[in-house]
């Protein structure tokens, strides 16, 4: 949801439609402090936009600097400088839907590319985004499953350094794919009485991977179903169906 709001900002800062883009900026921000929490509802934006009245918001005007700031007239006048835009949260989130449904699609197929181990000539601008993600679940449920047992102790710390010191690689401006390739050419070594195999990590960390990134693909096809009940729901609430 957070990257189909930013997709959407940037659409509204693009047609210079400054109310727009400073109300959604606005409304997304106060949903996320709120609601931050609930993991995987992020969704339930669209809607409590679908359910909003429709509003004034004030747009103030930007201006430049002038006189010393201490001068109360410029004080006065900077404050109430700006004007008022009626806002209709519901066509914003019909907005954020189509941009959703068109993004989800998008991310569906590079995760079903990706996925499969053969990328195809073209990368997509969220490659790296969806990668990274996919490679730090993959980090973390390897790490859940040696940290069960004891013996495997050196092995954890090993693996939890890596992915400590690494940890830029698997942000979207990162090299997710460089990390894993880096691992696999360490040499095998020995920690206490535990044998470190890099090659073989870097192995299992990818085979996790593919199998998130289908589960990834696979829960994106529930994208429009969400669509569909933020929809039901509005229409119900409009015609009062209980």
């Amino acid at each position: 949801m957070e990257r189909s709001v930013n997709l959407q900002l940037q659409h509204f800062r693009l047609l210079n439609d400054r109310a727009l883009q400073l109300w959604l900026h606005a409304s997304w921000d106060a949903f996320y402090q709120r609601c931050h929490s609930s993991s995987g509802q992020s969704w339930r934006f669209l809607s409590e936009l679908q359910q909003s009245d429709r509003e004034w918001f004030f747009v103030p005007m930007r201006g430049l600097k002038q006189g010393s700031a201490e001068n109360p007239f410029l004080q006065h006048r900077s404050k109430s400088a700006g004007y008022h835009c009626e806002i209709e949260p519901s066509k914003i989130a019909q907005r954020l839907m189509a941009v959703r449904a068109q993004l989800a699609s998008e991310w569906r197929e590079e995760l079903i590319v990706l996925a499969s181990g053969h990328p195809h000539g073209s990368s997509h601008p969220d490659e790296q985004l969806l990668a990274g993600l996919a490679t730090r679940y993959a980090f973390h449920e390897l790490l859940e499953d040696l940290k069960s047992l004891p013996s495997q102790a050196p092995l954890h710390a090993f693996l939890s350094n890596y992915m400590l010191q690494h940890s830029m690689c698997m942000k979207p401006t990162g090299d997710a794919e460089g990390m894993l390739s880096k691992l696999a050419v360490q040499p095998i070594g020995i920690r206490g009485s535990s044998i470190v195999d890099p090659p073989q990590l870097a192995l299992e960390v990818r085979s996790r991977r593919t199998q998130i990134l289908a589960n990834m693909a696979h829960t994106l096809e529930s994208t429009e179903d969400e669509n569909r009940s933020v929809r039901t729901s509005f229409l119900e609430n409009c015609l009062r169906i209980e």
